[in-house]
């Protein structure tokens, strides 16, 4: 049975300024540890530099996967070859008004149009380090709403798994305050540009490492720090991030369908619903900076239907 949204928290320094009141309004709404271990965030281990992974996203075989793209598995060995055409799929899986995917056009259920290598976002057991955190906040102090900030990342598929392309953070403003391309640690073997909208092109010139993200994200966050998004626990594993304040969309617009099991929903869907806007239109790709303030309009709806 799945958890909702915590609603008690541990008491933070009171505070008559409006800023730390909305800290604390939204900071209600955070993931419960429980939550975290149940969504499969990463999670502080005893070792420094190491997390660990509460559920199975992590591959138990060394050398087998499960492919993202056709569902199938296959061996990694198969990044040794030069160009591997295994997997068939549709690169854009939406389909039209004649359910035709918007790839190819072909009707749904058809074969693939593309071959590639198969991906995976699986990660390994020896690929659970060089994990970092935000440095812990001193006990007395009194965070406001500049410590709260929404992120959204786009991924490409490499032969280690699913790496960071991208990243954009913005203030509760909605204001950019952090947003450059990262150039992956391994090969790249599908940039997933349906989704994220990056090419090889894109990513031609950039020079920016995780490690460079992880630096600046830790100088910009601190332990209570509040970082929203939706379904971010993706986005933390691409970071290699540990955190625990988390106000995470997908959670607290999650849809109840009776007796059965509660489904997180596409942000696109959440937004169209709640805030009566369309984001990531067909064709473009996703934009992270619409993402993000879309996560953030989401919170602070949620805010005013609890306070009403």
């Amino acid at each position: 049975m799945m958890l909702q949204p915590q609603i008690l928290i541990d008491k933070f320094v009171e505070s008559t300024d409006p800023r730390s009141v909305q800290y604390n309004n939204i900071a209600k709404l955070r993931l419960s540890d429980a939550q975290l271990r149940e969504y499969n965030f990463p999670r502080k281990s005893t070792t420094p530099g190491l997390a660990y992974l509460p559920s199975a996203h992590v591959a138990l075989d060394e050398n087998r996967r499960k492919c993202d793209q056709c569902g199938n598995e296959f061996n990694l060995t198969e990044y040794d070859q030069e160009s591997v055409n295994q997997c068939r799929y549709h690169p854009n899986r939406k389909t039209d008004q004649n359910n035709a995917y918007l790839c190819c056009k072909k009707l749904y259920g058809s074969f693939g149009c593309t071959t590639n290598y198969h991906v995976t976002a699986q990660i390994a057991y020896n690929d659970l380090a060089t994990f970092v955190s935000a440095p812990t906040c001193d006990i007395n102090y009194v965070p406001t709403q500049a410590d709260i900030f929404s992120l959204d990342c786009e991924m490409c598929y490499t032969v280690a798994g699913s790496e960071i392309i991208s990243i954009t953070v913005v203030d509760i403003g909605g204001k950019v305050v952090y947003d450059t391309y990262v150039k992956p640690t391994h090969r790249i073997v599908n940039y997933n540009t349906a989704y994220s909208g990056i090419d090889a092109k894109t990513l031609e010139n950039v020079t920016c490492t995780l490690s460079d993200v992880q630096g600046k994200l830790c100088s910009m966050f601190h332990s209570k720090t509040i970082l929203i998004g939706h379904s971010l626990e993706s986005d933390f594993k691409a970071l290699k991030l540990v955190h625990d304040m988390v106000v995470d969309t997908s959670v607290l617009f999650i849809q109840h369908r009776g007796r059965r099991s509660p489904v997180k929903r596409r942000l696109k869907t959440v937004v169209l619903d709640y805030l009566h806007r369309h984001i990531q239109l067909d064709g473009t790709g996703h934009s992270s900076l619409e993402d993000a303030q879309a996560c953030i309009d989401l919170v602070l709806l949620k805010i005013q239907q609890q306070t009403r």
